[in-house]
């Protein structure tokens, strides 16, 4: 995938690394942190996939912001 667009990655089930990078828009590492964070991690042989529904649900989950008084 050249371009990644949030209606794109509703309709995609797994991605390779490369993917989620350029679809979190951070380097290698971080999108492994934030992929093994998710749980969404699944190996296949050698190639390794990350479940979008999965990273979805994470992302969402994590709090935006500082303490509000």
């Amino acid at each position: 995938m050249e371009n990644i667009y949030a209606e794109d990655l509703e309709s995609i089930r797994l991605i390779d690394t490369k993917t989620l990078r350029k679809a979190l828009g951070c380097c290698h590492n971080t999108a492994v942190k934030i992929g093994t964070a998710a749980g969404a991690r699944i190996q296949i042989g050698s190639m390794v996939r990350w479940r979008v529904s999965d990273i979805n649900r994470y992302l969402d989950s994590l709090k935006i912001g500082g303490n509000e008084a």
